[in-house]
């Protein structure tokens, strides 16, 4: 398949079925190569921008917010602290990484650098683990605990790492609720710094 075709295979497949990421297998059978000449046709086409390797065999052609790439690498875990507040409005600093918190580990790296994002996974304990209700990414009283949580974890204080604004419009039953789950330092903190 010529770099033109592929552009048309992939706008279609988004248009018809919400497709954006595709493993090599998938692209291997779609054109009918053999997966060598595949491998090299795909690395020739990223290198002139025509398409994206998000990770390892993974390939398309659309630009990935992280919280849209990471049920392909882990369909269970979800984006948390410094990322999610900062989505919600909470900090204005943009993180490095994207912290997200999985029920598994994830092989010999806890950083995974991809096309979409640099992923960091943490591993904590199941009391604490809580997918959200509805998408991947928690929302802001659970995010606020689990960076209060990830800081004191690394020895850090909160307000060094962050400028937390907006926390007025935090519920505070939500936080005192999600609370009861965390160590009594981190309920310490969130508590001073919700002003409680």
């Amino acid at each position: 398949m010529k770099s033109t075709e592929w552009m048309r295979f992939f706008v279609d497949q988004h248009r018809r079925l919400g497709k954006v990421v595709f493993a090599v297998t998938e692209l291997a059978n779609s054109s009918g190569m053999a997966r060598r000449s595949l491998l090299v046709h795909l690395n020739r086409m990223t290198k002139a921008g025509v398409i994206r390797r998000y990770a390892h065999g993974l390939y398309g052609s659309e630009p990935l917010r992280p919280e849209e790439f990471l049920p392909y690498l882990d369909r269970a875990a979800y984006c948390t602290g410094h990322y999610a507040l900062f989505k919600h409005g909470i900090v204005t600093q943009a993180p490095a990484l994207v912290t997200c918190f999985a029920n598994r580990r994830h092989g010999r790296r806890r950083v995974l650098r991809t096309g979409a994002g640099d992923f960091e996974f943490v591993m904590p304990s199941a009391r604490i683990y809580r997918a959200p209700a509805a998408g991947v990414l928690a929302p802001a009283h659970q995010a606020l605990c689990d960076f209060v949580f990830l800081c004191l974890r690394k020895g850090v204080s909160p307000d060094a790492v962050v400028s937390l604004r907006r926390l007025h419009t935090l519920d505070g039953s939500e936080i005192d609720g999600m609370l009861a789950v965390y160590p009594l330092t981190v309920r310490r903190e969130v508590r001073r710094m919700m002003g409680g």
